[in-house]
């Protein structure tokens, strides 16, 4: 946190953020839009990954694109989303709840994931769902939620490095990327 006196130990959210876009940048996606989470450093971080990678392939950073706060309207925002002229043909969701919301408006409008709009999501979350569905999730994930035996030796080493640094000092756990085949695999 800027301007905070204080050691931060938590998660390379702008980074995640470009994970998660340029996975789809480089799946050949141009029309890519973020349904973000609330505007506080997660959501504000991963949005600005989002913006930067963008920016950094020579694609457009459209306004009407970005959805922030979509943890209770992801699903209404996602079918505004597919309702415009020129819909997106990517979608960077700030947490998997929002991603599934979002494939379900996908999916209901007659499209497919990730041929038509491909989507990832952050959290590599498990779901149930309806085996008759094809589709594939993917997900930028943070390393410690997804591999929690990591935990202690992260914060065991977090805690050595901000002894060592004697003043206000971050230390971030990376993210990577995974691919989730959900319910099937995609045809």
């Amino acid at each position: 946190y800027d301007g905070l006196s204080a050691n931060f130990v938590g998660t390379d959210d702008v980074g995640v953020g470009r994970i998660a876009t340029k996975h789809l940048v480089d799946l050949g996606r141009k029309h890519i839009a973020h349904l973000g989470g609330s505007d506080v450093s997660t959501g504000l971080d991963r949005v600005q990954g989002y913006r930067e990678t963008l920016r950094e392939n020579g694609l457009e950073v459209r306004s009407e694109y970005v959805v922030m706060d979509a943890h209770h309207s992801a699903y209404m925002d996602m079918k505004a989303l597919l309702a415009m002229e020129n819909p997106p043909d990517a979608v960077f969701c700030y947490n998997d709840p929002i991603a599934m919301a979002a494939m379900e408006a996908v999916l209901e409008s007659g499209l497919r994931v990730p041929q038509d709009i491909a989507i990832i999501g952050c959290g590599n979350e498990v779901f149930h769902r309806d085996c008759s569905r094809q589709y594939q999730l993917y997900s930028a994930v943070v390393e410690l939620v997804d591999h929690p035996h990591k935990a202690p030796q992260f914060v065991g080493h977090a805690g050595a490095e901000l002894r060592q640094a004697g003043h206000q000092h971050r230390v971030v756990a990376p993210g990577q990327l995974d691919v989730i085949g959900l319910a099937a695999r995609t045809i």
